[in-house]
């Protein structure tokens, strides 16, 4: 008979996390068949679900030329905006012989499209052709071709964050039932107990199996024809089924998907044993990681659903290591509740900018989009001071937001709980410890959750192995007099006991967070691996005379990381980072050591994979 395998979309929401511009935007849609003599499918059917949330009478479009389907232009004009799309588009790609139905895959492509405010009206009556800026691909394995269900997300890229939430709906079935019709009584009858069971057994995800319906549908299994058309029966009640209870469907793909996503990220992340010090230890984990690397390319991917952003170029994929301490016995949570406020501060490095984190950030919201955020501005241009006056300006900055977000008034009620979390980047983690021994952000210590420092220097420059950096380091401090330059090489006082460093650690910063992450990468000249790690190194070991002093430092910063809390269970994880930056081999950045740091910045796979990982550190 001739079968055909149709893929229907529902795509629910378009949510702006990061758009750089206000304007119209747009999806176009394609699905092919992977391979490029195969032809691309068709669309064959469109359902509204709903009016447009935004009031404007646009329409979405077809193209008989490349078969896209092209929702309806929407306008974006501020951050973290909704626009529910709700509709469900089907595409139909034909079988050339029974034997492709084992090894086809098949490829959804979608586009993101993109006009001017005043470009509205060549983009309502012309917006297929307009060029693309930004692309989202997933691919369908075999085992997806034969049938399944699953929720889809798109992000595109970093220059156009966004997410839109995508169901993913396939079947085969014969060519011929592509249009819903009316059921015969007779078939509907023997149907509708497999609708009830449908229904009542929850079982959204895995409602069309061509073994279990041969067996508990059709009475007779010689008959083809009927068994055609209660497939296409069976699947229409399902597209009904769909429309009437599509908050129970996207709920249910989506917490599937949320349980599985740590699954998906197990090629890439490798949890260690925890060790001690190691001989030349940051060449011992870079070796590491690329003999991991070079094995992704004969590992199978196991996914349905192929995200083609990481499963495309999985070797181009960072590997992260990661060692995870749980202190204290584990307490049993109820989850995140209506009445607890959760509240992010993100504080960039030395000669940063208040937007270097923000990749970090977009991901943090699509893991807890109703948290607050704070992209710290105040020690913008002026990071080469004193480290107490850097903490004290972002103590205040911190203090002042808090104060406006826990005192906001609520529809349902004051908060009755509160969470607040840390980013920084560099020695913006050094900024963050010093704010919070400062006296404006006292109240507010209770409340502290999350520490994510990501290749922070807690341990200083004492022993830097980088000397392009070190040179560096040593101009700042002799023309520039950058007094945060003496404080991070421990020149700042006569006695290492006595310099700012030093007197952090015995400061009470680490042990007030429940969770501590600390992300490190042996690439990263530009901080000592060790110091990131908060970690013994050789070189201490075999200084005499310094050697004593530093080790008391990081036995400060350590007895706070695993001291157990009386109230909750404490989690101290060290994540390594490799990153794969052999095309970058040559550049200035890679001479001077600095690659690896700023990849930190410009991309995202990796806090992805963590958050990914774990979870209820961001929620």
């Amino acid at each position: 008979m001739d079968i055909a395998l149709e893929v229907s979309l529902y795509i629910e929401r378009f949510h702006n996390l990061d758009l750089w511009q206000q304007g119209w935007y747009a999806l176009k849609v394609t699905c092919a068949w992977e391979g490029n003599d195969r032809e691309a499918g068709i669309p064959t059917r469109v359902v509204q679900y709903e009016g447009a949330s935004d009031g404007l009478s646009t329409v979405w479009h077809i193209s008989d030329t490349d078969h896209s389907f092209c929702t309806r232009p929407f306008k974006i004009k501020y951050a973290r905006q909704d626009v529910f799309l709700a509709m469900m588009v089907s595409f139909s790609l034909a079988f050339k012989s029974v034997e492709e139905i084992l090894n086809s895959s098949a490829l959804i492509k979608f586009h993101l499209l993109f006009a001017p405010l005043d470009g509205f009206l060549f983009f309502n009556s012309m917006h297929m052709e307009l060029p693309t800026v930004a692309s989202h691909c997933y691919r369908l394995s075999p085992r997806a071709v034969h049938g399944a269900h699953a929720y889809c997300p798109l992000h595109f890229d970093a220059s156009h964050m966004a997410l839109v939430d995508v169901f993913v709906h396939t079947v085969i079935l014969s060519t011929s039932h592509h249009e819903i019709e009316p059921l015969h009584a007779a078939t509907e009858g023997r149907l509708q107990p497999c609708y009830q069971k449908l229904v009542k057994g929850h079982r959204a995800w895995k409602c069309i199996n061509i073994e279990q319906l041969q067996e508990e549908i059709t009475g007779n299994k010689g008959a083809s024809q009927e068994l055609e058309d209660q497939l296409s029966g069976l699947w229409n009640l399902f597209m009904k089924l769909h429309r009437e209870n599509k908050d129970f469907f996207c709920t249910s793909l989506r917490n599937s998907w949320n349980q599985e996503r740590y699954a998906h990220c197990l090629m890439w992340v490798r949890h260690s044993e925890l060790t001690g010090t190691r001989e030349s230890e940051d060449k011992w984990a870079v070796n590491r990681a690329e003999i991991h690397r070079k094995s992704l390319m004969q590992t199978p991917i196991g996914c349905d659903f192929e995200d083609m952003h990481l499963f495309g170029r999985p070797s181009q994929q960072p590997i992260i290591f990661v060692e995870h301490e749980q202190i204290g016995d584990a307490e049993e949570t109820s989850g995140r509740g209506i009445d607890e406020l959760r509240l992010v501060i993100f504080v960039h490095g030395f000669q940063g900018h208040h937007l270097d984190l923000r990749l970090v950030r977009n991901h943090w919201l699509l893991a807890d989009p109703e948290a607050e955020v704070l992209m710290s501005l105040a020690n913008e241009e002026r990071t080469s001071g004193d480290l107490s006056e850097l903490g004290g300006r972002l103590a205040d900055e911190a203090a002042e937001f808090l104060k406006s977000r826990m005192s906001k008034p609520r529809k349902y009620g004051a908060y009755r709980n509160f969470k607040i979390s840390f980013v920084g980047h560099s020695i913006g983690n050094l900024i963050i410890r010093a704010a919070l021994m400062e006296t404006s952000f006292q109240p507010y210590l209770k409340y502290l959750y999350t520490f994510l420092s990501i290749s922070g220097p807690h341990l200083g420059y004492l022993y830097s192995s980088n000397p392009l950096f070190n040179s560096g380091l040593w101009i700042l401090k002799k023309w520039k007099g950058s007094a945060l330059m003496h404080q991070l090489t421990f020149s700042d006082k006569t006695n290492i006991e006595d310099s700012f460093l030093f007197k952090l650690s015995q400061a009470k910063t680490f042990e007030l967070f429940q969770n501590v992450i600390l992300l490190s990468s042996p690439q990263d000249r530009y901080v000592p691996y060790h110091s990131a790690r908060i970690e013994m190194c050789q070189a201490a070991l075999r200084d005499a005379k310094r050697g004593p002093a530093f080790a008391v430092m990081l036995h400060n910063c350590l007895l706070q990381l695993k001291t157990p809390s009386p109230l909750r269970q404490r989690n101290l994880i060290r994540c390594d980072v490799n990153f794969d930056i052999s095309s970058q081999a040559r550049t200035f950045n890679a001479f001077i050591g600095r690659t690896a740091h700023i990849e930190f910045l410009e991309t995202d796979a990796f806090i992805r994979f963590i958050i990914w990982t774990f979870p209820k550190c961001f929620t």
